[in-house]
């Protein structure tokens, strides 16, 4: 006659590895909050970073002025950069692409102007500007746009966060 012994775990085993389960999400858990909101920042910024260069492409390829301009409706320009970001020839008024933020972003345009406008050979009109993406402890990055057009990632550094509420600073 063959005796088998049954394997199992005992309750106390069994309460013992949810403690210490429980303890090692605890001490995890803000960390992957803090991994996700580092992520969304960099999908945002690259987002901006391919809305500018493609902003740009379209007035050297199309041979006119471009404008670029932050809206809160979508529809018109109002220098409000936190929800939608249109794309405009200037001759005309048409909107060549509108993106939409899924999320509301802190982000904000500090320039002469609350627009953006590329002139047919790439260049923009009215000199350097900066955007900041802010968080509760400060700038998270910020994008420099030269005169000739180019980007520059400026990281933490320089000018501060715009005033809550305005994003045209």
């Amino acid at each position: 006659m063959n005796i088998t012994k049954e394997q199992a775990f005992s309750l106390v085993e069994l309460l013992y590895s949810l403690l210490l389960l429980s303890i090692l999400l605890a001490v995890a858990t803000p960390n992957l909050k803090l991994l996700i909101e580092r992520n969304q920042e960099g999908a945002l910024r690259d987002s901006l970073i391919a809305f500018l260069n493609e902003a740009r492409s379209h007035a050297i390829t199309l041979r006119r002025n471009v404008r670029l301009c932050g809206s809160s409706d979508g529809l018109t320009c109002d220098g409000d950069w936190q929800r939608y970001w249109l794309m405009i020839t200037t001759d005309n008024d048409q909107t060549i692409q509108l993106h939409h933020l899924s999320d509301t972003a802190d982000l904000c345009w500090r320039g002469a102007r609350d627009s953006i406008e590329f002139h047919p050979n790439g260049t923009t009109l009215l000199g350097n500007g900066r955007f900041s993406l802010c968080r509760s402890d400060g700038v998270a990055w910020q994008l420099v746009l030269s005169r000739q057009g180019r980007l520059r990632f400026a990281g933490d550094e320089g000018a501060g966060c715009c005033p809550t509420g305005d994003t045209t600073s």
